[in-house]
């Protein structure tokens, strides 16, 4: 269905199932884009769950609205008040999944501030409700679940995150959510790894390469992660031609698209110089990266990192500036002291 056939959907409402039908059409678009036109849909929707006077639908919309809005220093005010909507609607309205979704944005809202501990504190609100819960939305138990999920791994290193992404993957891949599919996928390939289970990472580079065809039909940016995270999987199996390969189509696509604001660009551009200079490129790298250190000076850039992922790319570029200088004549330890420091943090 168009954009133009949806908005026309929208303008035809006039029953909670109507409503009902059109928001599971945006969850499935909002978990794939991030547009204006986008937006304006969810806008006019809101609009009509006003009308229809139903509070539960607007809390599943503002969701929506936030998850739109979501990235961006300059939208933290206005995601907070929407936030609040929610909360204030689903307590009324004694709507327990409005709560668990409340929760759940407030977790990668508190994240993306620094907030960890209240981030934290969050997503463990949402998953005492959601098991307190007996009849829930798949929607809300899958990507609250998710985010769960991504907290328990990248802060505790915690295996039982293996068996939600895994869960997920499945549920993602029947509704569609290509965004959520992609980063599970991901995730689970470096969990794989550590747990020594290299075949699974083998399948799970594969089960991403499946979706091959399709990658045309997704948005630029899941393009560039897909290939991002295809890089990443055959980096740590060691088959760096093919690393490598991927890493330049995750490049192009970044910039081609003008997508170098994006969280995995520095990293993607990290990975492909180090394995240049593992090639025996040296020069080649150590030019380069003064593209790298352009890209992190970038107002724009700044603006759309978290705290903790801003750290972490740093701290990445980091570790691929001290390999190459430490390769090259032009590197002195106590000239770069700064830099082996920060590199090993």
């Amino acid at each position: 269905m168009s954009y133009s056939e949806l908005y026309l959907h929208i303008n035809e409402i006039q029953t909670l199932k109507d409503l009902e039908e059109i928001i599971h059409k945006l969850r499935v678009l909002s978990a794939n884009e991030k547009s204006d036109r986008l937006i304006s849909l969810i806008e006019k929707a809101i609009e009509e769950s006003s009308r229809l006077n139903h509070s539960i639908a607007t809390v599943k919309l503002y969701e929506l609205r936030i998850k739109q809005l979501f990235g961006n220093q300059n939208t933290i005010s206005s995601i907070s008040k929407t936030l609040q909507d929610m909360k204030v609607i689903s307590r009324k309205m004694n709507y327990k999944e409005g709560l668990i979704l409340s929760y759940s944005i407030e977790w990668g809202l508190e994240k993306f501030i620094g907030n960890q501990t209240k981030s934290k504190e969050s997503i463990l609100k949402a998953m005492e409700l959601l098991k307190s819960s007996k009849n829930f939305d798949l929607y809300v138990y899958n990507t609250t679940r998710y985010s769960y999920a991504v907290e328990i791994w990248l802060e505790d290193y915690n295996f039982k995150s293996c068996e939600i992404f895994e869960e997920c993957v499945s549920y993602f891949i029947k509704v569609g959510n290509y965004k959520g599919l992609i980063h599970s996928l991901g995730y689970l390939s470096i969990i794989y790894l550590h747990m020594q289970k290299r075949n699974k990472t083998i399948k799970i580079a594969n089960k991403i390469l499946s979706f091959k065809i399709n990658l045309d039909l997704l948005p630029k940016n899941l393009q560039a992660i897909g290939y991002f995270f295809l890089g990443v999987s055959f980096k740590l199996q060691s088959s760096l031609s093919q690393a490598k390969s991927f890493f330049l189509k995750a490049k192009q696509v970044f910039e081609q698209n003008k997508l170098i604001e994006s969280t995995y660009y520095v990293p993607t551009l990290s990975h492909f110089l180090v394995i240049t200079a593992l090639q025996g490129n040296l020069d080649t790298s150590y030019k380069e990266i003064a593209q790298i250190e352009q890209s992190l000076e970038e107002n724009d850039s700044r603006t759309k990192l978290t705290r903790f992922n801003e750290n972490q790319i740093k701290h990445t570029f980091n570790l691929t500036k001290y390999y190459i200088y430490s390769r090259t004549t032009a590197f002195e330890k106590i000239r770069n002291q700064n830099l082996v420091s920060s590199g090993f943090l």
